[in-house]
C-alpha cells in the first residue's frame, strides 16, 4: 500500500505543485484504499477458512456414510445367517414329528380323506418288510378263490362297467389283498382309459402290487411309468418315494439316494419328501 502511495505522490509531484489540502485529500483516499484492501484480505481469509471447515465436515460425513453402509451390510449378512438358522430349526421341527401316523392324520385333515383311503396310504408307505410278507401271505391264501372275489358286487360286469366303476372295483380288491384280481382290473383300466383322471392311480397301484409281492425291479419300472406318463398327476411324489424304497430293498442305495434327493428337490413340501429325508439319514 505504501508503494501505491509513493506512486500516486510521484505522479502528483511530476504533474506540478500540490497544495496541502490536495495532499491531505489524496492521502485520505490512499488510506481508504488500504483499508478496503485489508478488509478484502480478511474476507478472503474467512472464506478460505470456511471452505476448509466445509471440506473437513464433508470428509467426516463421507466417512460416517461409509461406516454406516458397512454396518448395514453386516446387519444384512447377520439377518441372512439367522434366516438360514431358522430354516434349519424348521426342518428339525418337521423331523421330530411324533410318528408317521400323526403325519397321515394331518394329511387326512388337509385333504378330507376317508378312513379306508388313509389305511391304504399307511399300508403302502410302510417301511417294515414284515408287513409286506404278511400281505403276500394273505395274497397266497386268497389265490384259490380269486374268481369269486373278482365280482365283489352282483351288479359289476367288466364289459358293461364304466371307467370309474372299474377303478373302484380294482381298488376294492387291492384293499382286500386280492392282488391278482386288482392287477387285471388296473391293467384293463389303464389300457382302455389312459386319459382318465384315475389312470395314473391305476398305474401306481400296479407298481404297488409288484412291490408288495417282492418284485422290486418290476415295481421300479411301473413307478417310472407313472412319473413319465403322468408328470402332473397326484401320484408322482409317492411314485418317487416307493421307487427309492424299491432300490433300497435291492441294495442299490446309490440309486435310492438319487431318487430321494430328486423327490426332495421337486416336491420339498410334500409328506413324501419328509419321509425321504428321514430315510436318507439312515443311509
Amino acid at each position: 500500500m505504501k508503494k501505491l502511495f509513493f506512486v500516486v505522490l510521484s505522479v502528483v509531484v511530476l504533474g506540478g505543485c500540490v497544495t496541502d489540502q490536495q495532499f491531505a485529500s489524496l492521502s485520505e483516499k490512499v488510506n481508504l484504499i488500504e483499508t478496503d484492501q485489508k478488509n478484502l484480505s480478511s474476507e478472503i481469509e474467512a472464506a478460505l477458512s470456511a471452505m476448509d471447515k466445509f471440506e473437513k465436515e464433508l470428509e467426516k460425513r463421507e466417512k460416517n456414510l461409509r461406516s454406516g453402509y458397512a454396518n448395514l451390510m453386516a446387519e444384512k449378512t447377520s439377518l441372512q445367517n439367522r434366516i438360514i438358522e431358522l430354516n434349519g430349526e424348521m426342518e428339525k421341527i418337521f423331523y421330530n414329528l411324533d410318528s408317521f401316523t400323526s403325519k397321515l392324520e394331518l394329511l387326512e385333515k388337509k385333504f378330507s380323506m376317508v378312513d379306508k383311503r388313509l389305511a391304504s396310504l399307511e399300508n403302502y408307505l410302510d417301511f417294515d418288510k414284515k408287513n409286506d410278507e404278511t400281505i403276500k401271505n394273505k395274497t397266497d391264501k386268497n389265490s384259490d378263490n380269486e374268481d369269486q372275489v373278482k365280482n365283489t358286487g352282483d351288479s359289476f360286469v367288466l364289459e358293461k362297467a364304466g371307467e370309474e366303476e372299474i377303478y373302484e372295483e380294482a381298488k376294492k380288491n387291492f384293499d382286500l389283498g386280492n392282488f391278482k384280481s386288482s392287477m387285471k382290473l388296473f391293467l384293463y383300466h389303464v389300457k382302455n382309459f389312459p386319459k382318465s383322471s384315475n389312470a395314473d392311480n391305476s398305474l401306481f397301484w400296479i407298481g404297488e402290487i409288484y412291490y408288495k409281492n417282492g418284485d422290486y425291479k418290476r415295481a421300479i419300472i411301473e413307478y417310472q411309468n407313472v412319473i413319465e406318463k403322468y408328470p402332473d398327476g397326484n401320484k408322482v411324489p409317492a411314485a418317487y418315494l416307493k421307487q427309492g424304497l424299491a432300490f433300497y430293498n435291492i441294495d442299490s442305495k446309490n440309486n435310492a439316494k438319487v431318487i430321494f434327493e430328486k423327490l426332495i428337490n421337486e416336491f420339498p413340501s410334500s409328506n413324501e419328501a419328509l419321509i425321504a429325508k428321514k430315510k436318507l439319514k439312515s443311509f
